[in-house]
């Protein structure tokens, strides 16, 4: 081979490992491995480094702003209502999980705001983005103890908007799948700021038996300094046999 030949022949080496660097470069800047957050929360893999990654499905839901007399609101991913922030960071940790079954883990009614719809298990932004979320290691409506959902204010399906409505001895009904709903009162209405909010919404009852609601959201509307905070019991349950 002359001298040509074999220069020739390494500049041709040379260029094709160039090419092939820039091209995974090129692939990793648009997959998820740029950008986890979402495909994680969803439940999805990334896609491969070593392939394109597919175009996203077009989002058949309404926007927060296109149901009939629905004011506008901040963007959906911006932080002015964000229920769940300075919460414990494991709670909007990327996790796996049914998204059908989470998204309709029970419904709440609450008549005196007109609000009807289903909530979800977790709290991170997969679950708060179609509505309610109940907060994990927390009780289950209908059971002993505080259960607490969170829900948005302004965003998305904005479910808690009206929380400062509520008045003590308003009815909220919750319940679990397709168990019978269990009614509690509202007992207290309060606003705390957020550096405070998690402590107060997870606080038990003293009493065992005790059954309650929270549920909170970001306050005031368009801002989360604050959170609105309210509380409603159930009858409590039968206390076990031989206890006190």
């Amino acid at each position: 081979m002359t001298q040509r030949e074999q220069k020739s022949t390494g500049g041709e080496r040379r260029g094709r490992r160039l090419a092939a660097r820039l091209a995974v470069v090129a692939v990793r800047a648009g997959t998820a491995v740029a950008a986890p957050g979402l495909s994680a929360l969803l439940g999805r893999e990334p896609a491969p480094a070593a392939t394109a990654p597919a175009a996203p499905a077009p989002d058949p839901r309404p926007s927060p702003t296109s149901a009939p007399g629905a004011a506008a609101s901040p963007s959906p991913t911006g932080p002015a209502d964000d229920p769940v922030a300075g919460a414990p960071p494991r709670l909007s940790e990327p996790i796996r999980f049914d998204r059908e079954a989470s998204l309709r883990a029970g419904r709440i009614v609450i008549p005196a705001i007109g609000l009807d719809t289903t909530y979800g298990i977790g709290v991170h932004d997969a679950v708060l983005e179609e509505g309610p979320g109940h907060w994990p290691d927390t009780a289950l409506p209908g059971q002993a103890g505080n259960g607490v959902l969170s829900g948005h204010r302004t965003t998305w399906t904005h479910p808690f908007g009206d929380l400062d409505r509520l008045a003590p001895g308003d009815v909220v009904t919750a319940s679990v799948g397709p168990q019978p709903g269990v009614d509690y009162r509202v007992t207290g209405v309060q606003i705390v700021p957020e550096a405070e909010y998690v402590d107060v919404v997870l606080r038990q009852p003293d009493d065992p038996t005790a059954r309650q609601l929270t549920l909170f959201a970001c306050h005031p509307k368009g801002s989360r300094t604050h959170r609105i905070v309210v509380t409603a019991q159930a009858d409590p349950l039968p206390a076990p046999p031989g206890a006190g």
